[in-house]
């Protein structure tokens, strides 16, 4: 037997400090417990937050879903994609560079006002995942070329009309090719501004070198061009100004950098035009850019003359600022209120209790008894307009007949619980006008931009409040990531950080007539492991290669993990034989949560295993047998969160 140093995948953002029990991460535990009448959970903002970021998983894309999706359900789907990864737009199944770039950067606008919260429900595990998966398809749809400049940039992916031709599931449905896929070399500066904005934002959150390379120069090629695409953008073609993203993206290149010209950009938001609202949403960030603004500056008369206006005209009623998407629009609306009222030495506004009113009408206190988020409680929305999650299949590529056929009531399709889900909401203030349906996608669209008001104003609420408490177990057809867990059973987390190492590339050229410089910042990690005895090792090569005048070096060092409770690398040891490595059940080479994804998924029938992973899945030898069964996955979970040091265990407890 030999001995392997577990490579801490930043997956695992924490040390729990409970013992965590099979039960509350596999597939198989129990439904959702609803409350009773008088229990709504209205004010259990920890939870809400918590829920509120599940809807991600299951719009997942790519070949990675069936191993990173906390859904059992989902699977792989569009492999073949020419830009692998990221997120469906909606309840269907085009990818919208607009409304996926504007969810990416509300949801890292959201987490640098309130990491802290994340962090104390343990949910910082969890955003990281999805930001990490927003950030990475950002850059593989960007070209740049060798002096760090944009020349291409995947802005959708999908025909439109034909993905809206059909209803079944993204299981079914082919890969996107290149009459699908849309860039561009001169224009889409909205999205590309957004894209600049989310990835400054995880900059500035993580610390990742490679994201503020990424987000200058897009934020570059935009203000370069200033220009909406508009050939298959499904949502530009009601916009025309850019300028709004682009003072937008200012504001957080401006707190990365400290460099003034952004922040002169940035103050350009007061220039802005819209044909429709000021409010924030993805077709117009002014306001949001106006916040980041003041946050810098102090002036916050713009912001607060516009939201009073809002809240005064909606003080006893539900804010409806359009009749499509509803409590999008209201939730937004909270996100930029409660951001005020967190500076409110400085904005001289507390606009917390209109946001719980706003909020306690959302989660069921309403004329009609319904809750927009789904499966949160007794009220809860059941029929969300969501191709994937109404288990409606289809034989063939026939457009709508399963549909069409479709009572649009998942009770009768056998559908899955979509938790967290905000659904569109009533068409007026009125609540009666929200209709039980899936076929009205009016009461029950559901979509990235949609949800990530719901992730930011749980967020500020429980920042305010703090009140609530996550919870271990979510429903039958769900794996709690193991942070949020080891909260709710009442252990604390130890958040682990990142220690990168940043090596540079010189590239230098000498001529008679001038010396040119080129650095460009990458950074690597390194896993080694071979069936002889021996363990992962830091690398760092040097590489240098001379011709004639021109001297390039290269230097990598390895992404090193560590944790507050130590002052060295973190490594846990697994034993295994030569061909075994113990709790990597998915064979990538590395043990973490997604190996207890699989392994939930084999255990509840959902998934096959090789035999090499059956052994690997083996966790719990204790017991003498080569079974796998509950004592495996506890073992992995346990391991995964760092309560255990070794696999297998070999000593029953």
């Amino acid at each position: 037997m030999m001995k392997l140093k577990k490579k801490v995948h930043r997956l695992v953002a924490g040390i729990a400090a409970v013992v965590v029990t099979a039960a509350a991460v596999t597939v198989s535990v129990p439904t959702l417990t609803t409350n009773a009448d008088s229990d709504l959970g209205l004010d259990n903002y920890a939870k809400l937050l918590q829920y509120s970021l599940y809807f991600y998983d299951a719009n997942m894309c790519g070949d990675d879903v069936g191993e990173s999706s906390a859904f059992s359900w989902r699977d792989d789907c569009h492999t073949g994609n020419v830009v692998s990864g990221g997120f469906h737009d909606a309840g269907d199944h085009i990818q919208c560079g607009l409304t996926t770039g504007f969810t990416a950067s509300t949801m890292g606008w959201m987490y640098y006002e309130y990491g802290e919260q994340f962090d104390k429900t343990g949910t910082t595990q969890h955003y990281r995942v999805l930001m990490d998966r927003f950030c990475k398809l950002f850059k593989d749809s960007t070209t740049l070329s060798s002096d760090g400049e944009v020349t291409s940039l995947v802005y959708e992916m999908g025909d439109d009309g034909k993905d809206h031709g059909q209803w079944m599931p993204p299981e079914q449905m082919d890969s996107f090719g290149n009459d699908e896929t849309y860039s561009t070399a001169s224009g889409a500066s909205n999205v590309a501004a957004q894209y600049a904005a989310a990835l400054a934002q995880n900059y500035i959150n993580f610390g990742n070198e490679e994201d503020l390379k990424y987000a200058t120069a897009l934020y570059n090629f935009a203000t370069k061009y200033r220009k909406v695409t508009y050939e298959q953008s499904t949502y530009s073609e009601q916009f025309e100004n850019c300028q709004d993203d682009i003072s937008w993206a200012a504001g957080w290149m401006y707190l990365a950098t400290q460099e003034d010209g952004y922040l002169q950009e940035n103050a350009k938001y007061t220039s802005c035009s819209s044909n429709w609202t000021d409010d924030y949403f993805y077709g117009n960030v002014k306001l949001g850019a106006a916040i980041i603004n003041a946050e810098i500056t102090g002036n916050w008369s713009y912001i607060t003359n516009y939201i009073d206006q809002k809240v005064n005209a909606n003080q006893n009623q539900y804010y409806v600022m359009n009749s499509w998407g509803s409590a999008r629009h209201n939730t937004l609306m909270q996100i930029c209120a409660m951001v005020t009222t967190k500076y409110q030495e400085q904005s001289g506004k507390d606009y917390s209790e209109w946001c719980k009113k706003q909020m306690n009408m959302i989660l069921g206190d309403n004329n009609a008894n319904v809750c927009l988020v789904v499966g949160y409680n007794e009220r809860s929305a059941t029929s969300p307009h969501h191709r994937a999650a109404s288990n409606l299949k289809s034989g063939s590529f026939d457009g709508w007949s399963a549909f069409n056929n479709w009572n649009g009531d998942y009770a009768s399709s056998g559908g899955h619980v979509l938790y967290g889900a905000l659904c569109g909401g009533p068409g007026n203030t009125d609540f009666t006008t929200y209709q039980h349906s899936a076929k009205d996608a009016t009461s029950n669209e559901v979509a990235l931009d949609y949800q990530v008001g719901l992730v930011g104003a749980a967020a500020g609420l429980y920042a305010y409040y703090n009140t609530g408490s996550v919870v271990a177990e979510i429903g039958d057809e769900v794996t709690v990531y193991p942070d949020e867990v080891a909260v709710a059973n009442g252990g604390t987390i130890t958040t682990t950080t990142t220690e990168t190492t940043t090596t540079t590339t010189t590239t230098e050229t000498t001529t008679t007539e001038e010396t040119t410089t080129t650095t460009e910042t990458t950074t690597t990690e390194t896993t080694t492991t071979t069936p002889e005895p021996t363990t992962t090792t830091e690398t760092e090569t040097t590489i240098t290669t001379s011709e004639s005048t021109t001297t390039e070096t290269e230097t990598t060092t390895t992404e090193v993990s560590t944790t507050t409770e130590t002052e060295t690398t973190v490594s846990t040891e697994t034993t295994i034989s030569p061909t075994i490595i113990y709790g990597d059940v998915n064979t990538d080479g590395v043990v973490d949560l997604r190996d207890s994804i699989v392994l939930n998924k084999y255990l509840a029938n959902i998934q096959e295993l090789t035999d090499q992973q059956k052994l690997s899945a083996n966790c719990y030898t204790a017991d003498a047998t080569p079974n796998i069964d509950d004592r495996d996955v506890d073992a992995l979970v346990q391991f995964v969160i760092l309560k255990i040091k070794v696999l297998p265990v070999t000593v029953a407890e």
